[in-house]
């Protein structure tokens, strides 16, 4: 279903405001899966709105909730590269392990440093990690299923923010 102009800049802007996709999503009436696919064309014209939508979330939030903002960003990133590790066939098994074992050191500095200054950051970090080894159980026992938990898992991230942010 082709979505209007308005329709596109609505979500643009319920995103940017800091909204999630999947909620900016069913405000404007459509799926997130159209969402999405609108949001990744803008990116590969130039519009990316994931800058617009961290240094809004950035700028609006208390220090109470920095360190789980940058948890969020540093796991987004970590799977990010762990995927394309999987990925690149042209990458040497050593070099594969070598970066394997630096981002696992900086994903463990990572979670320490949070669970010394923030209790509620530790949990977060923990369910971060529990949330990471059932996706990657449940890619390799039931693959069939892998894409809905992966989507699934995608809109509950919010969720899981509010659970572990400071009040």
């Amino acid at each position: 279903m082709a979505h209007s102009s308005v329709s596109k800049d609505k979500l643009k802007r319920l995103y940017v405001q800091g909204l999630t996709l999947a909620e900016a999503a069913r405000s404007v009436g459509m799926g997130y899966n159209s969402a999405r696919g609108i949001k990744s064309r803008a990116k590969a014209s130039g519009d990316d709105w994931d800058i617009a939508h961290a240094a809004r979330i950035h700028s609006s939030a208390g220090t109470d909730n920095q360190i789980s903002i940058l948890l969020t960003e540093f796991y987004s990133q970590f799977q990010a590269t762990i995927n394309a590790l999987k990925e690149d066939k042209r990458i040497k098994p050593l070099e594969r392990a070598t970066a394997l074992a630096s981002l696992m050191d900086s994903f463990s500095k990572i979670t320490k440093a949070a669970r010394m200054s923030d209790p509620k950051a530790a949990q977060y970090a923990i369910a971060l990690d529990v949330t990471t080894a059932l996706g990657e159980f449940i890619k390799n026992r039931y693959p069939d299923i892998a894409k809905t938990f992966f989507d699934a898992i995608n809109e509950f991230g919010p969720e899981l923010t509010r659970l572990f942010a400071k009040n």
